[in-house]
């Protein structure tokens, strides 16, 4: 996702993409070189990074960009290792995050466990 910046017309914030491992989120923030090598955010620094990094900015106060732009921002993709794409909002609190989490990996367990038994039952 390519955000441009308000405050400076020059500025391109690129936020890539949010990848679910487990229960961990990686954030992939490639503008900022020193954060290649260590992608790796857990759900308690998501907070942090709204105070260190002025562009990634909080949805709740009105004067952010993301506030003003929410149409454009609002979306993000979260891939599973099932290659299944949901997206939902930019911060999510850590329950919330589990909550959606385990709803898919049910899902999918549940799918699985159905195909199976509609072979078995075609092999009969």
């Amino acid at each position: 996702m390519l955000i441009d910046c308000n405050r400076c017309e020059k500025y391109k914030y690129i936020i890539e993409e949010l990848f679910i491992k487990e229960d961990e989120i990686i954030i992939f923030h490639i503008n900022k070189k020193e954060r290649i090598e260590k992608h790796k955010i857990k759900f308690d620094e998501i907070t942090d990074l709204e105070y260190k990094d002025p562009f990634f900015l909080n949805p709740y106060k009105p004067d952010t960009f993301f506030y003003k732009n929410i149409e454009k921002c609002r979306l993000l993709k979260i891939k599973l290792k099932s290659k299944k794409v949901i997206s939902f909002g930019f911060f999510l609190e850590e329950e919330e995050a589990k909550k959606i989490i385990k709803a898919i990996k049910e899902r999918k367990i549940n799918y699985e466990k159905v195909q199976e038994e509609i072979k078995e039952f075609q092999n009969k």
